[in-house]
Parts: structure tokens; sequence; C-alpha cells
């Protein structure tokens, strides 16, 4: 029965549809009429049915290579091997676990934001050319009256974003998500006084900061909402600038930065990733190395405002993608090119192949110690920023080598700079692969001989 069925459902089921799709338009155009649509649905749901079968079948199948006499005994010894009506449900019990973890809100949330990153720059072509017929004419010009609004209608940087409580109870449903996908935890070598003022500089940026992100959502837990410095053009694109605002993304403009560290209570943390799109491209899976040693413009920030300066190191972020580095000659010319436009044009791949949906990995954010800033300084010298620098590269490795044992694969790895050699690329056995399973419809229990 097994061999008939992996027969049938494994090879004729793939290429009669095969056949289907390469010569059914041919010689049965009226298959593709609309009336036929419901039946097409149907038809995808029973073959879905079917390979989920498979999948169960396949999990207990045990071939035989001798023929056996239709005997009792024979007849006992097949009915063992023949799989129990409670195995079965338990091998769909799995497939629909790891289903529902590939198809859970968090990866629908990451979809929503690559989704507006990547139409935003490109709605403006595609609504122009829907002016252009007479049958769309009407629905290009609401379209684009919509965006352009969204696109211009004006937002307030120079005071903290109040939230009406709907919006509060989205930002905190989004960080719970956040949270439980990348099974993020945190380290605080200290505890914050709410009377004080910080400026969180992270390290490293990554593709995308989602760490700081989680960080944020801790934070809240605290009662405190906390602001992100992120780059102008986030906020320039239509939707996407409405979305970030909702989670207190703020401009990187020195003006708007400096009137977000003079908030108090509970808008008194401000994260600043300073490595900026440069850290990007020094992404590497067997690496750590920062883009810091000449990045001096927070420091001076922070004594200017008098706020203490908090380091705050990611660990994980470099398994969240598969990046292409500076050490090739195409990423070194798309960092050149993305610092020009200040826009990052990393070539990244994570779950689903897709550019800014992650891997599913465990993130520990390590928030060290504050360095203490007692009173503002309006004319910072170069040396009073250079000790400042100083102890905070120094409390940033510091609390990388105390903690990196937290991640898998972490202990062995040290902290570079950008100016320090790195050893070439290594191939990686990253732990905790992305929690779905490489392939669900056969899995490694299947013997390789059939």
């Amino acid at each position: 029965f097994a061999t008939s069925f992996v027969g049938i459902k494994g090879i004729l089921l793939p290429a009669m549809l095969a056949q289907l799709v390469v010569r059914g338009a041919k010689q049965h155009p009226e298959l593709h009429q609309p009336a036929f649509l419901p039946a097409k649905v149907a038809c995808l749901v029973r073959i879905m049915l079917s390979y989920t079968w498979l999948g169960a079948m396949s999990t207990h199948w045990r071939p035989h290579r001798r023929s056996m006499s239709l005997d009792r005994r024979s007849a006992q010894a097949a009915m063992e091997v023949a799989p129990r009506l409670s195995e079965l449900t338990d091998s769909f019990a799995k497939i629909g676990r790891s289903i529902s973890v590939g198809l859970n809100p968090s990866s629908a949330y990451f979809l929503l934001v690559q989704s507006l990153y990547f139409s935003g720059p490109f709605s403006l072509p595609a609504l122009l050319l829907a002016l252009t017929k007479p049958a769309t004419r009407l629905a290009g010009a609401v379209a684009l009256a919509v965006v352009g609004a969204a696109t211009f209608w004006p937002i307030r940087f120079e005071v903290p974003f109040s939230r009406k409580p709907v919006q509060s109870r989205s930002l905190d449903w989004i960080g719970r998500l956040l949270r439980n996908y990348f099974s993020f935890r945190t380290v605080f070598e200290a505890r914050l006084d709410p009377k004080r003022r910080y400026l969180f500089a992270c390290c490293p940026h990554g593709v995308m900061p989602y760490g700081v992100n989680c960080l944020q959502s801790v934070l809240r837990d605290q009662g405190i909402a906390s602001q992100l410095v992120a780059a102008d053009v986030v906020l320039r694109i239509p939707f996407l600038r409405q979305l970030c605002r909702l989670t207190g993304v703020i401009p990187a403009r020195a003006e708007v930065v400096q009137d977000a560290l003079t908030w108090g209570y509970p808008n008194n943390v401000t994260f600043i990733v300073p490595g900026g799109i440069a850290e990007i491209f020094l992404m590497r899976d067997d690496v750590e190395q920062i883009f810091l040693k000449n990045r001096k413009g927070f420091v001076k920030l922070a004594l200017q405002a008098g706020v203490d300066l908090v380091p705050v190191y990611g660990l994980g972020h470099t398994y969240l993608f598969k990046t292409l580095d500076k050490s090739s000659t195409l990423g070194s010319i798309l960092m050149t090119l993305s610092r020009r436009l200040k826009i990052s044009l990393p070539l990244a791949a994570g779950r689903f192949g897709m550019p800014l949906v992650p891997l599913k990995k465990p993130v520990v954010a390590l928030v060290g110690k504050p360095i203490r800033i007692d009173a503002p300084v309006a004319e910072p010298t170069k040396e009073q920023i250079n000790l400042v620098h100083a102890q905070f590269v120094g409390e940033l490795k510091r609390i990388f080598d105390k903690h990196k044992h937290l991640i898998p694969n972490y202990a062995e790895k040290r902290l570079y700079f950008e100016d320090e050699e790195v050893p070439a690329r290594l191939v990686v056995q990253t732990p905790h692969n992305d929690t779905a399973p490489v392939d669900l419809l056969f899995p490694s229990s299947l013997p390789s001989r059939l």
C-alpha cells in the first residue's frame, strides 16, 4: 500500500501537474476561463492535502526488499509496519506546527515592512502610468492623491510623539511579536534612573537593527517611551514614515536629535546606531566587526546635551541575514554607493530569501554601565570627546567579552573594528537554524534508498 501510495502521489501527481501546466494552455484553453476559478482552487487544496498525507506517511514508512507470501504471518508483519491512526495524527500536528511557525504574524509584519520599503519608490511611476490610460485614470488620480498626502503630510519631531490607546496597544503587540520571534533576552549591567537622560549607542547595525526595536519594547514595559534615530530617507517613504513614527523614529538631523535629548521621563531614552550604513557591509556570520573608531559625533551630542552615554551590543545580529560584505568587489561598490546616496543598498537574504525578513535566530541585547556626563558642555574639546569615546569603546568590549557565550558559537569570537584586519571567511554552521524545516514533506527520517 505504501509503495503504491508514494508512486501515485509522489511521482505521477507531479508529472500530471507538469503536463497540465506546459501543455494545458494550448490543448485546453477553455480551462482558463474565469468560471473555472473555484474548481482550480479546489484542485490546489486537494493537492496540498495529498502532499500533506504523503508527508505523514513517509515519516512512518518502512520499505520491504523481499516479497512475502500471503500467509497469516506475513499479514501480521504488514500490519505491524502500517502506521497507526495516532501516529498519523501526531505527524499532522507536527506539520501543522511547522506551517504555523512559518506563517506567523511576525513574518507577516516583516513582509509588510519590506513591501512598504520597496513599493514606496516604485509607486509613483506606476501611478503616473495609470493616469495615461482612460480606464484607470480616476483610480490613479485618487491613489496619487493618497500617496501624496502620506508623503508630504507634516510630522512634528520637536515634541515627543503622543500615542493614542489604540496605537499604544498596537505597538505593544508588535513588540511582543518581535521579542518572541527572536527569543529576545536583555542583560542590564546597571539600573536606569528615571531622573537621568540617556543616549543608547547600539552596535552592530546589521541589515536592520531589530535588536534595538526589541529593546525599545522591553523599555516600554518599564514605562519608558524611547525614540530611535534613523536615516532621514526612511521618513520620506509614504506609509512607511507613518509606521516608523508610531514606533518613535526620528530623523538623523542634528537639531532633531538635540531636541530629543532634552526630553524628560518617560521619553528620557534615545537610541542611535553610530555604525550606520557603512557597518551594514561589515556583517559576516563568522566575524564580529563594527564601524566605531572613526565615529565620534554621537559622543559630542551626549556631551553637549549632558546625557549619560550607554553602550549597547546586540549579540546574534550577524546570523539574521546572509549578506554580501565589502570584501567582494560588488559589495565594496554597493557600500560606496550607499554612503553617497545616504540609503542602504545591501545584497542580503533572510527568511524565504527576502531581503528584509530576518531568519528566526536568537538575539541578546547587552546594555552596559552608563558613562555619566555630569553637566552639558556647549563646545566640547577634542580631548574630552576622545576621553569619553575611549571609555565607551572599553565598556563595549567588556560587555561583549563577558556575555558573548549567551549565543552559541560566539564564545570563540572576538570583536574587530573597521581599521583591523579580519581573518578570511570561514564556513560556519550556525546553530538554531530557521524554525521551518528544510522539507516538511520528506523529513530526514525517510530512508535514503527505497
